[in-house]
């Protein structure tokens, strides 16, 4: 006998209740991401289960990648970030939602031969996965310090790590992620990224346990909590500032994607197949891609690339051997991007003889293939030097000018598309903006200002693509309420993942809510749960137990949702107790 979880219990208040990842359930073939469907008859059997019930979607896969420039002017930029990772980590653990995610980071540094030496503290990643805490690389004990830059002029800029990285948690991160199992690779290994749904996660359990004691979730006032995944993403994201000055996050990457199919890798496996990507570029300067084998041109002195004036190469050489600009100085002028050889002569956009390499080559990483040979068009936030507010309708134009002062404009080649509210500035892009990024007024959603002081709405929609298949679960029958007195359905349904080779099908328990905070926790000794909303028409104050208007206004009387089964487990099916009153649970039910 299958026993029933009951919602009658939770009387008016209702159930917030989300699913999370039992231990116990094994990977098998992914349901259909999309709308339930049905494999058997859902309005027989009133009173009872019915006899094979619901199928339900498999929560989205998301697989996230920030490439963060972290040379010396990106400090003010990585406080930002800081200040509005909440934002990524709140959407991604929305239980409405219920993404599988992962998150990884890697820099723009592909360790450009100009930059050596003592300043340059922290080796080229090289779109290798970073994860360490910031603490851990701040000099102490004399080990390396990636946010004092000792060049030409210092940058000090550990308060990025010190103010958003609480000692505590950092101290918890030093146990290292939980291993995991990744396609290729069966052996349970520490990845050097953070994965999870809803409140699973690798993050280790001393980390939960160091924010649970922080100051802020200790106290009454709510809006100022702080969840484990946002407090380990202020210690592991800013990478510093140590970086090296010529940025290439497009080939990092590249690079980053190669690593990923690689075996033996420490970035192999994180890519999914049937998993959606989204990719967050976040520079103060133009994409400078560089070719290995023509790299000499940033050592040819007077060169047509070196802005006049110049001593040594600097990163305007990056904007003029990759961007051609119309019009008369100091502009606006018109800019896009062209390939150029070593000697300044213009080539075809897919010579590889160009100094930096072509845009045709980084496609691929943005319309990758699944296994099937379906293309899923990544969703990309890209944090750069365009106007502030840029996204927002009626917001200035992006324009490309000459800098008015001359040092700037002999460091850069072009003037800055924004200045930030601390006297920040970034040069406008042209390379990243033409991968097939839009840039006309009427869309510009994939495009920000890294002078805005918030990323949130750019570190927000990069679970767009996920959430355009998460479709809400409405139970497709009329469920019987056990308690009628009360303001909301308190239905009696079950929940089980079934994988034929992993053996009988695993139960869902319902969902608990975590004194305090309401978060949605499973019972103790269950690695998972399931919940459902069930106020079909507003009748009580509380918004968390609403169902959608897609449920309610077909008629439905009960939602369902999965927070913490993993988007690749066996199939999930739902049954609920039937109504035979359905005047009384389902009243605008349409019935052919």
């Amino acid at each position: 006998m299958i026993a029933r979880a009951s919602g009658a219990s939770r009387r008016a208040s209702g159930a917030l209740c989300s699913a999370l990842l039992l231990a116990c359930v094994a990977c098998g073939d992914s349901a259909p991401v999309g709308a339930s469907d049905t494999d058997g008859p859902l309005d027989t059997g009133v009173g009872e289960l019915s006899e094979h019930g619901q199928r339900l979607p498999n929560p989205p896969m998301l697989d996230v990648v920030l490439v963060i420039d972290n040379s010396a002017s990106m400090a003010v930029a990585q406080a930002r970030l800081q200040a509005s990772v909440g934002a990524l980590a709140s959407v991604l653990r929305a239980p409405e939602l219920g993404v599988d995610y992962r998150i990884a980071m890697t820099t723009s540094d592909m360790g450009h031969p100009s930059c050596s030496g003592p300043a340059y503290t922290r080796p080229p990643d090289r779109g290798s996965f970073a994860l360490e805490s910031c603490r851990a690389r701040m000099g102490v004990d004399g080990d390396r310090d990636d946010f004092l830059f000792d060049g030409p002029q210092t940058v000090d800029a550990r308060s990025v790590c010190s103010d958003w990285c609480e000692p505590s948690v950092h101290a918890a991160l030093a146990e290292g992620v939980t291993p995991t199992a990744v396609e290729g690779d069966d052996a349970p290994r520490p990845r050097p990224w953070l994965q999870g749904q809803g409140a699973r996660s690798n993050l280790p359990d001393a980390v939960f346990e160091a924010v649970a004691a922080l100051p802020v979730n200790t106290d009454e006032l709510e809006d100022n909590d702080v969840d484990a995944l946002t407090a380990a993403l202020r210690c592991l994201l800013p990478p510093g500032v140590t970086g090296c000055g010529f940025e290439a996050p497009l080939e990092s990457l590249h690079f980053a994607g190669s690593r990923s199919y690689a075996p033996g890798e420490s970035n192999a496996g994180f890519f999914r197949d049937g998993a959606h990507r989204a990719i967050v570029f976040i520079t103060d300067e133009v994409d400078c891609s560089w070719n290995p084998e023509q790299v000499a041109l940033f050592g040819q002195e007077d060169s047509w690339s070196w802005e006049p004036g110049a001593a040594v190469a600097t990163s305007a050489v990056c904007w003029n051997a990759g961007v051609t600009c119309d019009g008369v100085a100091p502009g606006p002028y018109a800019c896009n991007p062209t390939q150029r050889a070593l000697d300044g002569a213009l080539l075809n956009d897919e010579d590889p003889d160009a100094v930096l390499y072509p845009l045709s080559r980084y496609v691929d990483d943005l319309t990758p293939e699944d296994e099937y040979g379906l293309v899923r068009n990544p969703v990309v936030s890209l944090i750069t030097g365009v106007p502030r507010g840029y996204h927002l309708d009626g917001a200035a134009a992006l324009e490309y000018r000459d800098d008015p002062d001359p040092v700037q404009q002999i460091e850069y080649g072009i003037g800055p598309g924004c200045t930030g509210s601390s006297g920040d500035t970034a040069r406008p892009p042209v390379r990243l903006r033409e991968l097939g990024l839009p840039t006309t007024p009427e869309d510009r959603r994939a495009l920000f200002s890294i002078c805005d002081d918030d990323y949130s709405p750019a570190l927000a929609r990069l679970v767009d693509g996920a959430r355009e298949v998460a479709l809400p679960i409405c139970f497709e029958g009329c469920a019987l309420d056990l308690d009628p007195a009360t303001a909301v359905i308190d239905a009696s349904c079950t929940v089980v993942v079934e994988d034929d080779a992993a053996g009988p099908p695993v139960e869902l328990p319902l969902c608990e809510r975590a004194p305090g905070t309401g978060a949605p926790v499973a019972p103790s000794g269950a690695g998972g749960c399931f919940g459902f909303f069930n106020d079909s028409g507003g009748a009580t104050p509380e918004l968390f137990d609403d169902l959608a208007p897609e449920c309610a206004s077909v008629g439905w009387n009960l939602q369902l949702f999965l927070v913490g089964v993993p988007g690749d487990a066996g199939a999930v099916r739902a049954r609920c107790l039937l109504s035979d009153e359905l005047a009384r649970d389902c009243p605008n039910l349409a019935l052919e």
